[in-house]
């Protein structure tokens, strides 16, 4: 999981400076000009499980080992702090923002504030409600499992060694 987070998370920076300003702006996203140092932005929902303190971890590692200035923030499960916690990285001047929604609609404004701040988002392992805001419009990508596509791989694994 941590290696993979850490790759998506690379790979996300590199493929956005990579395309910059041209495949940004056709979309009407914010181009991310290219620097020695970035500074970004990790909005954690919470830090009660394993599973969140690894990506956590993940991220911090991926800062460090990219020369990366991280602000990461925890919204302790609540989707009201994740909100506010987005608005004072944007104050902040991140460059780069990573999200894991808390939640589906209540994140949204949040993402549309980092669009209108010229921050690039990426969000991380959920997504928001797609019929308000659209990957590739209103931020750069998700970040995260085909969980349909990996039930079909469980089950046909099942079926093949279960017969």
């Amino acid at each position: 999981m941590r290696k993979r987070v850490l790759l998506a998370a690379s790979a996300a920076i590199g493929l956005t400076v990579a395309l910059g300003a041209s495949l940004a702006s056709a979309q009407g996203l914010p181009p991310l000009a290219q620097k020695d140092r970035y500074k970004v932005g990790f909005s954690q929902m919470e830090s009660n499980n394993p599973w969140r303190i690894a990506e956590t971890r993940s991220f911090q590692e991926t800062a460090e080992s990219c020369n990366w200035d991280i602000i990461i923030t925890d919204a302790a499960g609540s989707a009201a702090k994740q909100v506010a916690d987005v608005d004072s990285m944007i104050a902040q001047g991140i460059d780069v923002l990573f999200l894991p929604p808390r939640e589906e609609k209540p994140l949204i404004p949040a993402v549309m504030k980092a669009k209108a701040a010229g921050i690039p988002t990426f969000l991380v392992d959920r997504s928001v409600d797609p019929n308000v805001a659209v990957a590739g419009r209103d931020y750069v990508a998700f970040l995260g499992s085909d969980f349909v596509d990996q039930g079909r791989r469980v089950a046909e694994w099942t079926l093949e060694n279960f017969k």
